[in-house]
């Protein structure tokens, strides 16, 4: 913005002016009145009274000294001219104020008049306002007045510097009015905003001035920056006259904020004064503006009380008066350092304005002086805000342009660059789009909101078709993250811009990815193999990300499987899954878990897993990390290392936080509520697949919307809300979601829900059609999704034992001996079986589950196998097993009635042994030892059986038995606490 262009705009606007009108008035003297009349209490830190007055005379005390000096001088016949000097809102006005109210008190006579920006291009305006004054005092017209009511007086021209004969012979018969008062006592001339004050008056009152030295007249001048004045000389031959002082008004300090936030103010804190000081700089005039804006604050929201200052309406305003109280220049070099902020450098800022040399640095020291500014920018975003809102939105984006375009040539960063272009609006030079993308890239990895806004304004200056698909890919991509519905709105656009050939490798693998996501699978798979077949004319990059396709979407989408190509890729990238794939943590997830799919079960799965998820929480969770974290996750889950898994996904979500990538919170709360039902916590899981759910719009979930809904499903049907599970199946799902993973885990969910409704051969279609898919697409993988130990329970619901027993065994042969899926098939195998081995399969059922956690499986093992030793006559071992089942049960918050106990003799006595109290501190008082022998006896185990799988005689089991019956101060077996081994479980 040019200089001229700076007085063109305030001669459009026209002055301003900034008079306190501000609600709740502050009167003098007296309290603070509110639009009621009534005084106000509020609470600012502590108690929040305004009693004060409009401005403060804190830390003026010197000042009213000297000036009271000058009085006493002027009341002996010593004239004297006093210059009082200072920043906008400093408190000149207010210190002329109370030395007038002195005055009168001491007997003298007071005329003060004032300058005024609507007033400056009349001739003789404030002359006018002083001569009738003191004809007023006078009680007469005056000599002075009469001579004024000549016109021709008023329209002789003012001679250059020097004054005409008229002008003498007005200024002469204001001196003779002036002496007549003296007669009788001392006169004191008050005139403010000197900077207001018109050129022919400030003459007239300069040849006033000079004689003076020997009357009892004494002129208190208050003024802004001379370079604001009518005539500039005015100050230099004030100060020259021997009879002159300047009085150089400074801000308060902090103990001078304190005092004045104290004066109006009951108990403040003092960090709510400190607060003031660092908002207000010491300025007077931004103090009390900060006050107001927090009492009506404070009266609006009816708070009782308010830790920190918070500026409004009259704060801005304030900010402004003091700005413009520098004047034209003033404010155009404020705009530049609002634009500028960290990067106000005198170099840039005079080239943004056009302004060089001496004025340039005075201003600057000016709006230093006034409070407002700290290092290289404004103190606070309050002060930028206010002097950036007061611009016409035209002048503000060309200012913002302009600033753009300096810090490119000067060498910023594109983000710097890029902020200023977006608040523009609009760019005019060709390296503008690709500026904005290099920022866009920055914003997504540091998550920014203006990644978006960036590419927007790129695109809308791009003209190139090749250009403009790359960067609408990108702005698809970003709108993934945070809400998928808006990138699919896109859509259309995009697979356009994929037929037509014009998306790079990479863009055109994103498009891939979000046809699947829509459930385009089809679509996608003939976009696949034409990116595939014109791979060779591909970058490096591209290259890249056409071979990571494969597995993404066999990850995705394992019905590709029966591809070959697809086939020989994949498992020749799981067969390196062990090796570390620095550097690219997205491909190295996708091999782990497609390994995993495969049916691979390896170690270093897990620690290449937990080195991915590390790797994402030290970068602090960036946009973009959804796919690669999430499959990380998924790896642990499906080789049943669920509590780490659970560690991992509580650190993540925790991280996730400071984040806007939604469909990150949506796949960690989708993940987590999976770990949750798998370990029992069906309350978990259901408000975690609810957080899901509505992290997102339905039509955002796309394929995806299998996941959550699948664990709502079965966290509801284990809890017995049948209703609710009922309704989260009624939810509209893709059809071609069932060609992905996630169709896999709805089917599984929704046969779970026909089995609890008494459907049992509509839940093994599902469990079926689900077993077959996995077949075909070479995933059958139990950890997965169990379907043959769910489908064997759906045959034992039918009392087709013999087809319960073989998929069991099936599901047996294919699991690891140690997994929890074989502890589920165990339970199974054992329901298909004679009554004399199942109790040793129940046992071995009830023994992985509890390793791996799964308390909801532990609950029906524990029951199957409390029907065992009825059916035995073990009656005591019978109930102790069932009284745990049922707790365990009422612990996940399952629907107890699902287990089926053997009847007891005294269910009243059952329930109160459940929940008989135990000191926690007693199994700590055991042992190590004991402590293991106690929870394996309570678990239902002989002393043989203890004896066998510690390794110990049963002599030894017995005598550890007694002393841990002693401690714990029981008298047997059947008295042991249910919660022994569910609270230690580390203790076998």
């Amino acid at each position: 913005m040019r200089r001229d262009r700076a007085t063109q705009y305030q001669e459009d606007v026209g002055p301003r002016s900034y008079a306190a009108s501000w609600p709740g008035l502050l009167t003098w003297p007296g309290t603070l009145v509110g639009d009621n009349g009534h005084k106000a209490v509020w609470a600012l830190g502590c108690n929040f009274l305004p009693r004060g007055k409009c401005m403060s005379c804190i830390e003026r005390d010197r000042d009213l000294e000297l000036l009271e000096g000058d009085f006493a001088d002027c009341a002996d016949g010593r004239g004297r001219v006093i210059l009082i000097s200072g920043a906008p809102g400093a408190g000149k006005t207010e210190l002329l104020r109370t030395f007038g109210e002195r005055v009168a008190a001491g007997g003298g006579l007071l005329v003060r008049v004032s300058g005024s920006p609507t007033e400056q291009s009349l001739g003789f305006g404030v002359f006018d306002q002083l001569m009738r004054g003191v004809a007023s005092l006078d009680g007469a017209m005056g000599e002075a007045v009469t001579l004024l009511e000549d016109h021709t007086v008023q329209t002789i021209p003012a001679n250059g510097d020097r004054i005409t004969p008229r002008h003498a012979q007005l200024t002469l018969a204001l001196l003779r009015d002036l002496m007549r008062l003296t007669l009788d006592r001392p006169v004191v001339i008050g005139i403010d905003d000197l900077q207001y004050v018109d050129s022919l008056s400030l003459q007239c009152l300069l040849y006033l001035i000079r004689r003076l030295e020997s009357m009892r007249i004494l002129v208190v001048l208050t003024g802004g920056p001379r370079c604001q004045l009518t005539y500039p000389i005015f100050y230099d031959e004030i100060l020259r006259q021997p009879h002159a002082r300047r009085i150089q008004l400074a801000l308060l300090s902090r103990e001078g904020v304190r005092r004045l936030v104290t004066e109006n103010c009951e108990n403040p804190k003092e960090s709510f004064s400190d607060a003031c000081f660092e908002l207000s700089g010491g300025n007077p005039l931004l103090v009390h503006a900060l006050l107001s804006d927090t009492a009506a604050t404070v009266k609006a929201n009816q708070r009782r009380c308010v830790t920190s200052p918070t500026p409004g309406a009259t704060f801005r305003e304030a900010v402004l008066a003091c700005v413009y109280g520098n004047g034209a220049e003033g404010f155009t070099i404020a705009t530049a350092i609002a634009v500028l902020q960290d990067r106000s450098s005198p170099e840039l800022i005079g080239r943004l304005c056009d302004i060089d040399g001496e004025s340039l640095a005075h201003t600057i020291h000016a709006l230093e002086g006034a409070g407002l500014m700290a290092a290289r920018g404004f103190r606070h975003p309050a002060i930028q805000l206010a002097v950036l809102e007061d611009l016409p939105p035209e002048c503000r984006a060309e200012l913002r342009l302009r600033a753009a375009e300096l810090l490119y040539s000067a060498g910023a960063p594109d983000l710097e660059v890029a902020a200023h272009l977006v608040a523009a609006g609009r760019v005019r030079e060709n390296w503008a789009p690709a500026v904005l993308r290099e920022a866009a890239k920055q914003a997504i990895g540091e998550g920014a909101e203006s990644a978006a806004e960036y590419l927007e304004l790129a695109l809308h200056a791009c003209s190139d078709d090749r250009e403009r698909a790359s960067i609408s890919t990108a702005i698809a991509e970003v709108e993934f993250w945070d809400n998928p519905g808006n990138a699919i709105r896109r859509f259309g656009e995009l697979l356009t811009w994929l037929r037509l050939g014009l998306l790079s490798g990479r863009d055109a693998v994103f498009v891939i990815g979000l046809l699947l996501w829509c459930g385009h699978v089809a679509e996608a798979e003939r976009a696949s193999r034409s990116l595939a077949a014109s791979a060779d004319r591909l970058d490096e990059e591209g290259m890249a990300e056409v071979r990571k396709l494969p597995l993404h979407l066999f990850s995705w989408a394992p019905a590709w499987a029966t591809d070959p190509v697809i086939a020989q890729t994949t498992r020749r990238e799981a067969d390196v899954a062990s090796v570390a794939v620095a550097g690219d943590p997205g491909r190295q997830a996708v091999i782990s878990l497609n390994a995993v799919l495969r049916g691979v079960s390896d170690d270093n799965l897990v620690h290449e897993a937990e080195y991915i998820l590390d790797g994402a929480k030290t970068a602090g969770m960036r946009v973009g990390v959804t796919a690669h974290v999430t499959n990380a996750l998924m790896t642990l889950v499906y080789l049943d290392r669920l509590h780490l898994a659970e560690r991992w996904c509580t650190v993540l979500l925790k991280e996730a936080t400071t984040t806007r990538d939604r469909s990150l919170h949506a796949g960690l709360f989708t993940i987590g509520a999976e770990i949750a039902f798998r370990l029992g916590d069906l309350l978990t899981a259901e408000r975690y697949s609810r957080l899901a759910l509505n992290r997102l719009q339905r039509e955002s979930w796309g394929v995806g919307i299998g996941a959550p809904v699948s664990v709502q499903v079965l966290a509801a049907t284990a809890m017995g809300k049948h209703q609710e599970a009922a309704r989260a199946l009624q939810l509209p799902v893709p059809e071609a979601m069932f060609q992905t993973r996630f169709g896999l885990h709805y089917l599984y969910a929704r046969g779970h829900y026909y089995l609890s409704v008494d459907r049992a051969h509509a839940a093994l279609k599902d469990f079926q059609t689900c077993g077959r898919l996995m077949v075909d697409w070479g995933i059958d993988v139990p950890s997965l999704v169990g379907w043959r130990a769910a489908a064997a329970e759906a045959y034992l619901r039918l009392n087709r034992t013999k087809e319960a027993r073989q998929l069991s065994e099936e599901q047996l042969a294919k699991t690891d001996s140690r997994s929890r899926a074989h502890g589920v098939a165990l339970r199974l195998l054992a329901g298909a079986s004679k009554v004399k081995v199942r109790s040793e399969l129940l046992k071995q059922s009830v023994y992985l589950l509890e390793q791996h956690g799964d308390r909801l499986e532990l609950a029906r093992s524990l029951s199957e196998l409390s029907h065992v030793y009825h059916a035995q006559g073990e009656f005591e071992r019978s109930k102790m097993l069932a009284r745990r089942s049922r707790y365990l049960a009422r612990e996940c918050h399952a629907e107890v009635s699902q287990l089926k106990h053997p009847p007891e003799k005294s269910s009243e006595d059952s329930e109160a042994l459940v929940f008989s109290p135990v000191e926690s501190e007693g199994i700590a008082g055991l042992s190590e030892a004991e402590q293991r022998v106690a929870v394996l006896a309570a678990q239902g185990n002989t002393n043989r059986e203890v004896a066998r799988r510690l390794h110990i005689t049963v002599s030894t089991v017995e005598q550890h038995l007694t002393r841990a019956y002693r401690k714990l101060e029981i008298n047997g077996r059947s008295d042991l606490p249910d919660r022994i081994w569910l609270k230690h479980p580390e203790a076998i």
